[in-house]
This record gives C-alpha cells, sequence and structure tokens, in this order.
C-alpha cells in the first residue's frame, strides 16, 4: 500500500480566491470557513473570495485566511481516508500540518493562529522591514552579517532583516554571484530577532495548546527532523517564530519513509521537492478538479 506525506505551504503562497471550489463544493471544507468566522467573529469569505484580494497584503488577516483555506482543502481530502504516514508545512503551514497529522484540532488552532498573524503585524509594522530570496547560492556563502529566515531547497535561501539591510544584501549577494535577488510580497522580517516579541507573546498560547496523540508524524521545521514528543512540538513552535526554517532537511527527512507527497493549497513546495529531488511523486492539490483526478495520477 502507498504511503502519503501531506505537505502544507506558508504566507506567501496566498492568492485571491483561493479554496473557492472547495467551498462551493463540498460541505466539509465550508464548515470549516464558517466554523472558522463563528470563532474568530470574523467575515473570511467575504475578503477571501473578492476579486482584488486586498486583505491579503496584511499579514493578520492572511495567516488566518490561509489557515483556514488549507485545512478546508485537507478536509474534503481527508475524507477520503488517505493512509497518511507523515506531515509537514512550512512556517504557517506547519499548523495545517498539525491538523492534519491529528496533533491539534482546527477549533483550538485558530485562536493561536489569528494572534500569531495580528502580533507578526504589529512586530512588522514597528520598524522597517523586508525578505529576500536568494537564488543560485549556497547558504554557506552568504555573510554571518544577515539573518537566514528560510533554507528551502538546493539553491534558494531566504533572508529577513530590515529594508536597509535587504537592500544592501541584494547588492553585495547579486557582486558575489547570485543568479538573482528577489525581494518577497511580506512586510515582515519572519523567522529572524526582529520577531523575537512575537515569541514572547506566543509562548505561553503555544504552551497551553491542547496537543493529542496520533500515530501520525509531524517533521518539523526547525530541526528538520521528526518530532519525538509533544513537548517537543511545543518547543519547536515556539522556536519557529524567529528560528530558520529547514525546509529542505524535513524533506530529506520525509523520503525515509519513501511516500508519494500531496500539496494542499496554492502551489509552492511541489517546485521544491523537483529542485530537492524527491523519489516519488508530488501531487498538487489547489482546485477541485486536482482533487478529482488524484487517483488517476497516483
Amino acid at each position: 500500500m502507498k504511503k502519503y506525506a501531506a505537505i502544507f505551504p506558508g504566507q506567501g503562497s496566498q492568492k485571491p480566491l483561493m479554496g473557492k471550489s472547495f467551498y462551493d463544493t463540498y460541505l466539509v471544507s465550508k464548515e470549516a470557513y464558517q466554523e472558522a468566522e463563528e470563532i474568530l467573529s470574523m467575515n473570511i469569505t467575504r475578503e477571501l473570495f473578492s476579486s482584488n484580494g486586498a486583505m491579503l497584503e496584511r499579514t493578520d488577516f492572511c495567516q488566518v485566511a490561509l489557515f483556514v483555506t488549507l485545512v478546508a482543502i485537507w478536509k474534503a481530502l481527508d475524507v477520503e481516508g488517505l493512509p497518511l504516514a507523515v506531515s509537514a508545512g512550512l512556517s504557517l503551514g506547519e499548523y495545517a500540518a498539525l491538523v492534519a497529522a491529528k496533533k491539534v484540532t482546527f477549533q483550538e488552532a485558530l485562536p493561536l493562529i489569528k494572534k500569531r498573524g495580528e502580533w507578526m503585524q504589529k512586530a512588522a509594522e514597528s520598524s522597517s522591514q523586508g525578505m529576500i530570496a536568494v537564488l543560485g547560492m549556497d547558504a554557506r556563502e552568504i555573510p554571518k552579517k544577515y539573518q537566514i529566515a528560510n533554507l528551502n531547497c538546493p539553491g534558494q535561501v531566504v533572508l529577513a532583516g530590515s529594508k536597509e539591510e535587504m537592500q544592501q544584501a541584494k547588492v553585495e549577494l547579486k557582486q558575489k554571484g547570485a543568479k538573482r535577488v528577489l525581494s518577497l510580497k511580506v512586510f515582515g522580517a519572519f523567522h529572524s530577532s526582529y520577531m523575537q516579541p512575537v515569541k514572547n507573546q506566543l509562548s505561553p498560547l503555544i504552551e497551553h495548546l491542547p496537543l493529542l496523540d496520533s500515530s501520525i508524524d509531524l517533521v518539523m521545521n526547525v530541526t528538520g527532523k521528526k518530532a519525538a514528543s509533544n513537548e517537543e512540538i511545543q518547543h519547536n513552535l515556539k522556536e519557529q517564530v524567529t528560528g530558520t526554517t529547514l525546509w529542505h532537511a524535513s524533506v530529506l527527512t520525509m523520503e525515509e519513509y519513501g511516500v508519494d507527497y500531496i500539496e494542499i493549497g496554492p502551489t509552492k513546495l511541489a517546485g521544491m521537492n523537483k529542485k530537492i529531488g524527491t523519489k516519488r511523486s508530488t501531487i498538487s492539490i489547489e482546485e477541485v478538479k486536482d482533487l478529482e483526478q488524484i487517483y488517476e495520477k497516483v
């Protein structure tokens, strides 16, 4: 029997109308949005399903909308009972991975996600911050003065810092031989020391997040390894706020399971898997038509 890894992208993958085909087609998905709106007292679908998606530019709205969308799509897939061996998510996506791995309930995670987005928005507004993607350069070639936020895949490193630092890095790293250096569409220096206030605020909520035991493994960002206990999950979630996300290492760990990958939500990770060189297939489930074809593809 085939085994699967469910993988979830993070902030930066969002787009207007994401999840709408599932909302319109699957009751279990629609109920996820409705439940989130009731618990959080937010009108998520009105903003998310508008054509311009302007609110998605705000971290405080985007994180909630993306998390709910990832879970809503996963719920439609989970009804089919696919044999899930392991789950992982990039940054915010790690919380959706927790839900998929049945280590926390959707309902319990929602208030924490809302606070995470609000506090990160506030931290980002406290100073001029940004992030850049450095392509075609090994992490070891990047000067130590810059903070590495993400090690995504071979030849792709993400840095975080002040706008001034990021502008300086763009010039310097191009001179050092980077193929491309791109500014990311985020307004915060996520996964860096700039998020220390958020870590301080979020830590008590994470410590009180009711975690469940399950047979599905969770591979986590800050270690790139399987979490061995609920205490380790809580520790890693706290460290993730300011720590480097090790997505490349996480995928190499999942490779040991001999799994096929199912990416849930706006596709971002399938391309990284290709660059990492995963041995088995990666199927991206972004629209209902993708879900309907999944068994033909595998």
